[in-house]
């Protein structure tokens, strides 16, 4: 199968492709114009073609043929930018999925699968789990990304008048080695490293199951088998609270971290993995387990 991935480069695009062609698809990479590719990603012309395209503004696909599915990834890097890279976050996340929508559309484009985020729901206050059926946010002023997100699942959701098989995933907190240090495992990081407080509810704290990226490429190289359309969390088995979570990041990096506890209750993100499992089989990696990888590999 050839493969048309957005986002290619990044850090679930890049083990995903790794992924793909060891199970013998063809992969074209779509990245941003002057992307350097590590060279353990270039497996030869045969089954790995680099397509350069700026995601910002319009831009052309009719050159690529053949395409029998499409994995969109592509994000804009700087989403907590608000309101001042608002144009390129709704451009990259919105306006590209609309014009690979209209593209498809016009090909043999068999499958799609979109990265959506399960930031979309409505955060809980409790520990029940979010399900793919409970209501997502309705352009959120407080969460532009979120908001992003959501807009882009409309746009595709457009497809179940087409016969394509669409799948929609919502990964929760993915992390994994060599992620970038402003997600949130590296920002805790930083911070026991750098030995700076931590804030902690003193009432309800954030709990969240956040997803290793190894399951994560797992759920999304199976779904390319899915038939018909179908939206399904991406999340781990673990759930934790911040303080949990930061005191094994602590643990693995041999260093305390501190904490300071606040006056405020958090909203939780848990993923429910009921769907998942079923489709995909249950996640493999607990928190403490994907921990333990991070920094091992990492060090």
């Amino acid at each position: 199968m050839r493969i048309l991935i957005t986002g290619a480069s990044g850090f679930l695009g890049k083990p995903l492709t790794r992924s793909l062609i060891a199970r013998g698809h063809e992969v074209v990479a779509l990245v941003r114009p002057g992307t350097q590719i590590l060279e353990n990603m270039k497996f030869g012309d045969r089954v790995f073609r680099i397509v350069e395209r700026d995601l910002v503004g319009n831009f052309d696909l009719h050159d690529l043929e053949g395409i029998h599915a499409v994995i969109t990834l592509a994000q804009e890097r700087h989403f907590r930018q608000f309101p001042g890279d608002s144009i390129r976050v709704f451009d990259v996340n919105v306006r590209a999925n609309l014009l690979i929508w209209r593209w498809a559309a016009q090909t043999e484009v068999s499958k799609i699968i979109h990265a959506s985020s399960g930031s979309v729901y409505q955060p809980r206050n409790g520990l029940e789990a979010l399900t793919e059926v409970d209501p997502i946010r309705i352009l959120d002023p407080e969460d532009f990304y979120a908001t992003s997100k959501v807009m882009a699942e409309q746009i595709f959701s457009l497809f179940r008048d087409q016969s394509r098989d669409l799948t929609i995933l919502r990964p929760f907190f993915l992390y994994g080695p060599s992620q970038s240090a402003d997600k949130l495992v590296g920002r805790l990081a930083k911070s026991i490293i750098e030995q700076s407080e931590i804030s902690v509810s003193s009432s309800h704290e954030t709990h969240l199951n956040p997803t290793f990226i190894e399951d994560a490429v797992k759920i999304f190289v199976d779904s390319l088998e899915l038939r018909g359309h179908t939206t399904v969390n991406c999340a781990g088995p673990s759930v934790v609270s911040i303080r949990e979570l930061a005191t094994l990041i602590g643990a693995a990096l041999g260093v305390s971290p501190r904490f300071k506890e606040i006056c405020q209750s958090g909203n939780s993100y848990i993923g429910s993995v009921k769907k998942q499992s079923e489709l995909f089989g249950p996640p493999k990696y607990t928190v403490e387990q994907g921990v333990r990888l991070c920094f091992q590999r990492s060090g």
